[in-house]
């Protein structure tokens, strides 16, 4: 179970606005990753403070706190200018240092044996409290880059969506009303007429995912939040579905979008499987 702990900014008993959630797209250049912690919405300046005591360890070239707990667990602070020294021990709520400019927030990360948590999964950081459900924005079928018409879909296709969660309280401009990721999302597909299919596993982010499966998750036209411009979270969550495997004939896909606490929102697109269909022009 969670061991909980405050928020790592004043008051530490209150909750404070996340402006960016674990497993967010990050993509600098040629570079993409996921994020493997939180940020926390605070002015530049603001007191950053030790969730857990510990020993202190600098990092990121001097812009990052890490304590490691007495339990293993080691909480990272990033884009903070350090106010105590490399293997000083701390107490909790102990001062660490100041965000950084411009960086506005605090990237707060949990590690456990070098395995990265979700600081908001329940038990964890308190309080914090959801009670937004996430959204589905669209449902496609494509081969390649290429959408299929929801008519038509036969041969070899990804299942993807646009999707995205809503941070529970506002965050101040300019990254106001930024999407986040969902923790998970969902898919079934039904056959009108026939009895309902189990759910499929689509794209599970309860757990840290590694560069190597950015493509895996995230489709092309993925795009992180950037200063008043918000991103678009674009899921792939089946590869090379064949239709082959399927009888012609109309059918529904569902497809359910979920946070970590339980809040969820299902949408659903009426298709058509037309196998025998070849020709690109009949896309």
């Amino acid at each position: 179970m969670p061991i909980p702990y405050g928020w790592p900014v004043e008051p530490f008993d209150r909750q404070h606005p996340v402006r960016g959630y674990f497993n967010d797209p990050r993509i600098l250049d040629a570079s993409h990753a996921f994020h493997f912690g939180i940020d926390v919405s605070a002015p530049d300046g603001t007191a950053v403070y030790a969730v857990a005591p510990g020993t202190v360890f600098i990092e990121d070239k001097g812009h990052a706190v890490a304590v490691q707990a007495p339990d293993g667990r080691v909480f990272a602070y990033w884009h903070v200018t350090p106010a105590v020294a490399h293997h000083q021990a701390v107490g909790l709520y102990q001062l660490l240092g100041r965000i950084e400019a411009p960086w506005g927030h605090v990237h707060l990360a949990e590690r456990v044996r070098g395995r990265y948590l979700d600081p908001i999964r329940p038990g964890a950081l308190q309080p914090f409290v959801d009670v937004g459900n996430p959204t589905v924005d669209r449902i496609m079928f494509r081969t390649g880059t290429v959408d299929r018409s929801p008519a038509n879909v036969f041969g070899t296709v990804n299942i993807c969506c646009i999707a995205h969660d809503t941070t529970p309280l506002p965050v101040p401009p300019p990254w106001a009303s930024m999407p986040v990721t969902p923790a998970r999302i969902r898919f079934r597909i039904v056959r009108f007429g026939k009895s309902v299919v189990p759910w499929r596993n689509g794209v599970d982010l309860r757990t840290f995912r590694t560069p190597d499966a950015f493509h895996v998750v995230f489709g092309p036209e993925t795009r992180q939040n950037h200063p008043n411009q918000p991103g678009l979270y674009s899921y792939i969550l089946a590869h090379d579905w064949n239709t082959a495997q399927h009888e012609n004939g109309s059918y529904r896909i569902d497809v359910e979008a979920s946070d970590v606490h339980g809040n969820k929102a299902v949408s659903n697109l009426t298709f058509s499987i037309r196998n025998g269909l070849g020709d690109p022009g009949d896309l």
